[in-house]
């Protein structure tokens, strides 16, 4: 055997090694997108998600002076009749805007905290997906000279 056939059977050997870093490179990414399945706890995931998966909906009507009242119109009298020109009826002059100096925080009778499906469909939606390419990987995956046992990925999101 002459140096260029040795160096062409080099040249074959570092491209095909080359190549299996690359495929198991790719495979390892795809993999590292999933670790949270076989790394954390599920039950600490969904209550997580669970928490930050809400919709909060203002659900009061003016009873704390949130609004603007009714009718005012600014000119000192108001349709209210209380002399204070906001239209809230009560003569403070408060229009329900604040002085900057206080943050109206609603109070837990006037919010109502929902489920926001739109998240729960999309997590859902992700996960079959996820679910989806595990089941289609085949096993063993050869990847040049290297052979992957997928079976415990599959068995992690099933």
């Amino acid at each position: 055997m002459g140096d260029v056939e040795v160096q062409m059977l080099l040249a074959r050997i570092n491209e095909q090694l080359r190549q299996t870093e690359e495929d198991t490179g790719e495979l390892r990414a795809e993999y590292e997108r999933m670790r949270w399945v076989w790394e954390e706890d599920p039950a600490e995931a969904f209550e997580r998600f669970r928490k930050e998966a809400v919709v909060v909906i203002d659900v009061s009507e003016d009873k704390e002076g949130g609004g603007k009242g009714k009718g005012g119109d600014g000119s000192g009298e108001g349709k209210d009749g209380d002399g204070d020109g906001d239209g809230d009826g009560d003569g403070d002059g408060d229009d329900g805007e604040g002085d900057g100096k206080e943050a109206a925080v609603p109070s837990s009778e006037s919010r109502l905290e929902l489920p926001d499906l739109e998240r729960y469909d999309q997590a859902l939606t992700d996960l079959r997906a996820m679910q989806d390419r595990v089941a289609k990987m085949p096993s063993p995956l050869d990847l040049g000279w290297v052979r992957v046992n997928t079976e415990p990925a599959k068995m992690a999101v099933a």
